[in-house]
């Protein structure tokens, strides 16, 4: 995660570990360090002090980085983090979400907090969709930093826009966002990345039969207006 301004964790934030950070929430890394913290930290009272002991239990911590969070469909989040811990440690579920509650990071699935939601849902039929969950046009904002004229790929976390889905056929889709106005588009899935300043940039990758998928679109510039789809098609092959 890339944080709003340049709080970093350190020293400092963990002798302070039970006072909120003024940025506080899933896209601010001191937040993230203070829960990753708090949660292998059950000796010290304050905001830890639910009788969560992580410390004993360090695998489970590594299997849900290891299996599920790496294996997510999501963009890699403390959201996808903390949905596959859950799954690791049922009995230990309220106490992580009170945990992540006190960093302003809600309860929520592998993709988003119920109270943070961040993705856009699109059909894998070939469906053009143009507005957002709110019916505003797909555009990027500067809401969480400064957009680079230059490198799209190097834009704040939500100067993204996600989208989510769900695949009804298996074979090849082609992930697709079509320009409309502003900056130049880069377009991710997983590790694939179509960024050639087109006005279409499109992905092409296989799925099985009902296979959840996500996908995120940055630009050069704020504002910068698009549409975006998910296509069963042969481009696989080429």
């Amino acid at each position: 995660y890339e944080n709003l301004e340049s709080d970093r964790f350190g020293p400092a934030d963990i002798a302070a570990e039970d006072q909120l950070t003024p940025l506080d929430g899933p896209y601010s890394e001191t937040a993230v360090g203070e829960l990753i913290f708090d949660l292998i930290d059950s000796d010290t009272p304050g905001d830890e002090d639910l009788e969560i002991d992580m410390e004993r239990d360090m695998e489970i911590i590594f299997q849900a980085l290891l299996v599920g969070h790496k294996a997510t469909p999501a963009a890699t989040s403390i959201h996808s983090f903390l949905h596959h811990l859950k799954l690791a440690a049922p009995e230990h579920a309220s106490q992580i979400d009170e945990l992540a509650a006190l960093q302003n990071i809600s309860a929520g699935n592998e993709y988003e907090g119920l109270d943070q939601a961040y993705y856009v849902e699109v059909p894998a039929d070939g469906t053009l969709v143009r507005r957002d969950d709110m019916n505003l046009p797909l555009e990027t904002k500067d809401t969480f930093g400064p957009i680079s004229t230059t490198n799209a790929g190097g834009n704040k976390w939500l100067n993204r826009v996600f989208f989510r889905g769900q695949t009804i056929v298996g074979g090849c889709h082609t992930i697709s966002a079509l320009w409309i106005s502003g900056g130049a588009l880069s377009l991710r899935s997983g590790s694939l990345v179509s960024s050639g300043g087109n006005a279409l940039e499109f992905i092409a990758r296989p799925f099985d039969e009902v296979e959840p998928f996500s996908f995120a679109v940055s630009t050069t510039a704020p504002g910068t207006r698009f549409s975006g789809n998910v296509n069963p098609s042969n481009d696989c092959a080429r």
